[in-house]
């Protein structure tokens, strides 16, 4: 799903915090099947009742995705290099 949003604009919505360098880039395609992601996707990662999504954000990362969007606050990032 392709939504005309910058990030900002999107993180304000859902009242989260934005990190990254430029907020006034626009989001990329809504992805949440971490398998199928492509560079520019936004990817969103849900905690589900048999997976969370949010382990594979380190992932996401290296697949060039343009931002992540995670279901809950509190969750660390494990670091991806």
């Amino acid at each position: 799903m392709q939504l005309n949003l910058t990030l900002r604009k999107a993180a304000d919505i859902i009242q989260a915090k934005f990190i990254g360098e430029n907020p006034e880039e626009k989001m990329g395609p809504l992805v949440a099947d971490s398998r199928v992601l492509s560079p520019g996707d936004t990817f969103i990662a849900l905690k589900g009742n048999q997976y969370d999504a949010r382990q594979f954000i380190p992932q996401a990362l290296k697949k060039g995705v343009r931002a992540v969007i995670a279901q809950e606050a509190g969750f660390t990032v494990p670091h991806t290099s």
